[in-house]
């Protein structure tokens, strides 16, 4: 579930991310910010892979597949929810910066690619007409952290109901399953996670090659934060150590 293909272990001199003023503590506190969502970021992206590896072979429906495709497509949600937690955090915290001699020369650094990225990613999080961005918070206002589109989720939950006719996707389902055990790994409403799957289906419906789309904003979101954060370090002189691993007491 962890990388074990990372880059040698280095340091750097935790100075580095102590601000003299007040103006550059902002600047060092939002770097921070943008690199604990990068590593939250690959976690779950990680996790979402490694479900995906680790998928059962089942040749029937069962409490297992259940529970199974509900993780994996939870973890979708969760990576939709999470990209737009990054656009909150430049809707509520960019202003505070942007003027900061500080992150304008680090902004004015940066290589070409990332600074482009960089710029994209703020004008998609700005935006109020890009639809993908508009999906984003919804994913997140209802179905990774909120839960409160029930309207969504109650038209979802029939849009599965429908498909329960035959010759539908869900042709070979009996009903509402419904796994009741005595304690919560027994447990599990599978009409729930159907609800929010057909929820979800009916929404990517509306982003045009959503698949393809998500990838360039994952990719362009990482090759923007490490950009940034890169011309970050260069900029305050910071320089690598590499690792003496010592050991573990």
């Amino acid at each position: 579930m962890w990388s074990k293909e990372l880059a040698p272990l280095e340091y750097l001199n935790p100075e580095l991310f102590v601000g003299k003023d007040d103006d550059e503590r902002k600047v060092c506190a939002f770097i921070l910010a943008l690199a604990l969502y990068f590593n939250d970021s690959k976690a779950l992206i990680g996790m979402t892979v490694r479900a995906i590896a680790e998928k059962p072979k089942l040749n029937s429906i069962c409490a297992e597949l259940g529970e199974y495709s509900a993780l994996k497509n939870y973890l979708h949600r969760l990576i939709y929810a999470h990209i737009h937690e990054l656009h909150y955090l430049l809707q509520q915290h960019l202003k505070e910066v942007v003027e900061v001699p500080v992150y304008q020369a680090i902004v004015a650094g940066m290589n070409a690619k990332p600074k482009k990225n960089w710029e994209g990613l703020i004008s998609m999080s700005y935006s109020k007409k890009d639809p993908i961005s508009a999906w984003f918070k919804t994913m997140r206002d209802g179905l990774g952290f909120h839960y409160v589109r029930h309207r969504e989720l109650y038209a979802g939950y029939l849009d599965w109901k429908s498909s329960l006719e035959k010759g539908q996707v869900s042709e070979h389902q009996e009903g509402a399953y419904i796994s009741l055990g005595r304690n919560v790994k027994n447990t599990r409403y599978y009409f729930a996670d159907a609800a929010a799957d057909f929820w979800v289906r009916a929404a990517t419906k509306k982003i045009p090659n959503f698949g393809k789309a998500l990838n360039v904003v994952l990719d362009r979101n990482a090759n923007a934060i490490s950009g940034l954060i890169s011309q970050f370090v260069e900029h305050r002189g910071g320089k690598l150590t590499r690792s003496t691993y010592p050991k573990i007491k």
